[in-house]
């Protein structure tokens, strides 16, 4: 009888640990779709689209009347949302390189079995919230600067026609 208990409880044990390092390998293939999405981005076109923004809006600035045109304010929104895309980045990837350390010391320690079954619970538990954050922070990022990237070329255009009409009143006059 005690040794069918202890055959059972290894089997369950074995299996628990078992279940716990599948759950981690779907967590991480989970976070691996949104971060192969993100990582994808052509920060490069990004960055220099922000600046060829930056400098059609300076030279913009010399024209205080066109300053409230939508257009205009527009463009300097999507500028913003780039700014805040090109900053946050660096320190999305750290934390996604943070995240995938994470996940693979927890596979290694449920495969050596370095932690108890509520150890195991717990470190899972929050390893889920993080790449729940992780994801949502990816794809949140990853939407607005599309999205923008769309508006900025259709307003692109737009702000490059009516600098060159500014440039040419002024140089006509």
């Amino acid at each position: 009888m005690v040794l069918s208990l202890l055959i059972f409880s290894a089997c369950s044990n074995r299996q628990f640990y078992e279940d716990s390092a599948n759950s981690v390998d779907s967590l991480s293939a989970s976070l691996e779709v949104t971060a192969s999405a993100y990582e994808n981005l052509d920060t490069t076109l990004f960055q220099n689209q922000f600046r060829e923004m930056g400098i059609n809006l300076d030279s913009l600035r010399n024209y205080s009347e066109i300053a409230l045109f939508p257009e205009v304010v527009d463009y300097g929104y999507v500028r913003k949302r780039y700014k805040t895309f090109l900053r946050e980045h660096p320190l999305t990837i750290k934390e996604l390189i943070y995240s995938r350390e994470q996940l693979k010391d927890l596979k290694h320690d449920i495969e050596s079995k370095d932690l108890d079954e509520a150890e195991v619970r717990q470190y899972f538990r929050e390893e889920k919230e993080a790449v729940a954050y992780m994801k949502r922070r990816m794809s949140t990022y990853q939407e607005s600067i599309l999205r923008n990237h769309e508006k900025f070329k259709t307003l692109n255009p737009q702000i490059i026609v009516l600098l060159d009409s500014l440039h040419q009143t002024t140089t006509s006059e």
